[in-house]
C-alpha cells in the first residue's frame, strides 16, 4: 500500500542550502547554521559597499587661471672664484679653467738704419813753399783738417823753392785721398791745412773734397721689437681662443678677457742694433682661460626667476616656471681674469596664484550645490576665467557630492 504524500509544513521539494552544506562536510554540518548566515551577510554588505561605491556621485571641476605676460632681465656672473663679482649679482656661476700650450712665428721688416762709409773721397791739395830751395814730398804724406779728418797724398810732389826776386813761396799742387771710407771724407774749401815738418804749408784752398759716400745698412731697431712682440701677443690671443672653443664641450663659452698668460719663452732672430733686414719672433705660450656652459648656467638662474620678475608681477599672481624662456646670453662687463658679468633677457607667464588650500576651499563652498549654484561660485573664484565641470557617473542628477572630498579640483594655467 502506498505511503500517504507529505502535507502541510512537512512538505519538502528538494534540498535546502544547509543540507547541500552538510553533505559536502560527510552528511554532519561542520558550521552552526547561524554561522553561515553571518557570513553571507556580510559578503552582501561587501557587494553592496562595492556598487555604492561605484555608483556615489563625484565631481572633477577643471579651472583655467588667468595669466599675464612678463617680461625680466637674468643677471649672473661667471667667476674664477665661483664668488660674485664686485658690484656684480647675486648669482656667481664657478667658470671652468682650461690651459693651452701655444706656439707661433712672426715676422717684420726693420726700420732702423745705420751708414755703412763706401766711396772714399779725394781732392786737390796745393802746397806752398817758402824756403829757396825746392822740398820733396813723398807719397803717403798726411794732411789733416782741423775736425780730424785724414788725407794722404797719392803721388809724390816736388814744391819748388821761393822766387828769389820777389820772395813769392813755389806752389804744387798734389792729389790727396781720404783715410777713411765715408761722407766724412767730404770736406769743404781751406778744411784742409797746415805746416809740415819741413816747413811747406798745405791747403785745399781751390775745392772741397768730394765722393766720399756711405751705403744705408738695416738694423733691428727697438720700436721693431715692439710692434713684433704686440703683432705677436695679438695672433697668439687670437689662436688660444680658437683652440679654446675647439677643445670645450658643445655648447660651452670661453672669456676672451680671462685670458692670462702662464708662461712665456720668446726667440728673436736678432738684437736691437744687428744689421737685419727683418727680425723674427719665435714664440711658445702657456695661456689659460676660463670657460663656462651657457645652458647649465640658465639652468641655475632659474632660482633667481623671482627677483627678475619682482617688479613685473602683480599682488596674487606667480611665474609658471614651465613657461619661462630665455633669450641669448650677453657678456654685460668684463673684469679680466675674474671673469664676467652676463645678462639674459627672460619672458614668463605669471599665473593667478591658487594652492591646495585655495582648492580645499572651494571644493567645501561647493559641497551639496546643484550644478547651477556650482556654476556661480566657480565664475566668482578670483583668478579663474574658465572652467569645466564634470560629474560622474553622467546618468546622475547633475549635483555636486554633499562629501567634499569626492570634488576634485584641477588647474591649468
Amino acid at each position: 500500500m502506498p505511503d500517504s504524500a507529505p502535507t502541510g509544513e512537512d512538505e519538502q521539494i528538494g534540498p535546502t542550502f544547509f543540507d547541500i552544506v552538510d553533505r559536502r562536510h560527510g552528511g554532519g554540518s561542520r558550521f552552526p547554521r547561524t554561522v553561515v548566515l553571518a557570513l553571507a551577510l556580510v559578503a552582501a554588505v561587501a557587494a553592496i559597499a562595492f556598487l555604492v561605491s561605484l555608483l556615489a556621485p563625484r565631481a572633477t571641476v577643471a579651472l583655467t587661471l588667468e595669466t599675464i605676460p612678463v617680461q625680466g632681465i637674468v643677471r649672473f656672473d661667471v667667476t674664477d672664484s665661483g664668488q660674485p663679482l664686485d658690484g656684480g649679482s647675486g648669482l656667481a656661476i664657478p667658470a671652468t679653467p682650461v690651459e693651452l700650450t701655444l706656439a707661433i712665428e712672426q715676422t717684420l721688416p726693420t726700420t732702423g738704419q745705420r751708414a755703412e762709409p763706401d766711396g772714399v773721397a779725394t781732392g786737390v791739395v796745393r802746397f806752398a813753399n817758402p824756403a829757396p830751395d825746392p822740398v820733396k814730398i813723398a807719397a803717403g804724406a798726411t794732411l789733416t783738417t782741423g775736425g780730424g779728418h785724414a788725407f794722404t797724398l797719392i803721388d809724390g810732389v816736388e814744391v819748388p823753392g821761393a822766387d828769389p826776386t820777389t820772395g813769392q813761396s813755389g806752389f804744387a799742387d798734389g792729389q790727396v785721398r781720404a783715410t777713411e771710407a765715408g761722407s766724412g771724407g767730404n770736406v769743404d774749401i781751406g778744411e784742409i791745412g797746415g805746416r809740415l815738418e819741413n816747413g811747406v804749408y798745405y791747403s785745399n784752398r781751390e775745392a772741397a773734397t768730394g765722393g766720399g759716400s756711405d751705403r744705408a745698412v738695416s738694423v733691428v731697431a727697438a720700436a721693431d721689437l715692439a710692434a713684433l712682440d704686440a703683432q705677436t701677443e695679438e695672433a697668439l690671443r687670437a689662436q688660444a681662443l680658437t683652440l679654446a672653443e675647439q677643445q670645450l664641450p658643445e655648447g660651452a663659452r670661453a672669456l676672451p678677457e680671462s685670458l692670462a698668460v702662464v708662461s712665456t719663452d720668446d726667440r728673436y732672430s736678432a738684437k736691437e742694433g744687428e744689421d737685419a733686414s727683418q727680425v723674427t719672433l719665435r714664440r711658445q705660450q702657456k695661456v689659460r682661460v676660463l670657460s663656462f656652459d651657457p645652458a647649465a648656467a640658465l639652468q641655475d638662474a632659474r632660482t633667481h626667476l623671482p627677483e627678475a620678475f619682482a617688479a613685473e608681477i602683480p599682488e596674487g599672481f606667480a611665474v609658471d616656471p614651465a613657461s619661462v624662456r630665455f633669450g641669448e646670453v650677453q657678456q654685460d662687463a668684463a673684469q679680466g681674469a675674474a671673469g664676467a658679468s652676463y645678462t639674459v633677457a627672460t619672458t614668463a607667464e605669471a599665473a593667478a596664484d591658487f594652492d591646495d588650500a585655495d582648492a580645499r576651499a572651494l571644493a567645501e563652498r561647493l559641497a551639496g550645490t546643484d550644478n547651477a549654484e556650482a556654476e556661480t561660485i566657480v565664475r566668482e573664484t578670483p583668478g579663474v576665467v574658465g572652467f569645466a565641470i564634470e560629474y560622474r557617473p553622467g546618468w546622475l542628477l547633475r549635483r555636486m557630492p554633499k562629501d567634499a572630498g569626492r570634488i576634485a579640483v584641477e588647474t591649468t594655467p
